[in-house]
């Protein structure tokens, strides 16, 4: 019996667009492994929350993130927290991290965000 290798879909970027994208696979039961890379140390949360709720006190930290953190390592699906994308290699499907570490994947996903720029 031939073991086949498991695929592989990346997603770059830990924001709300990242979680929700990821949340749904976990929802439909993905059958591949997925990492999510992401530059700040906490897991996909919610923005508004954030912004009104947490700062006011009303809400803790755990409860802004759209899922907890065990949810993920439950359905085998890593979080590489802490970490920017540097380089994307299309040709060989790999990116490379701020950590010196490489990736490879078979499906790429970009949802990055967007950042403010002040009009001058």
């Amino acid at each position: 019996m031939v073991n086949k290798r498991k695929e592989t879909t990346v997603i770059v970027g830990g924001g709300h667009a990242a979680g929700a994208l990821l949340t749904t696979l976990l929802q439909k039961k993905y059958q591949h492994e997925v990492v999510l890379v992401g530059e700040e140390p906490h897991p996909p949360y919610q923005r508004p929350p954030l912004s009104k709720n947490y700062l006011a006190g009303d809400v803790d930290q755990e409860s802004l993130y759209l899922k907890p953190r065990s949810v993920y390592e439950k359905a085998g699906h890593q979080l590489r927290l802490g970490v920017r994308v540097e380089q994307i290699d299309r040709d060989n499907k790999t990116i490379s991290l701020s950590d010196k570490s490489t990736l490879k994947y078979d499906r790429l996903v970009l949802a990055t965000g967007s950042h403010v720029r002040r009009l001058k």
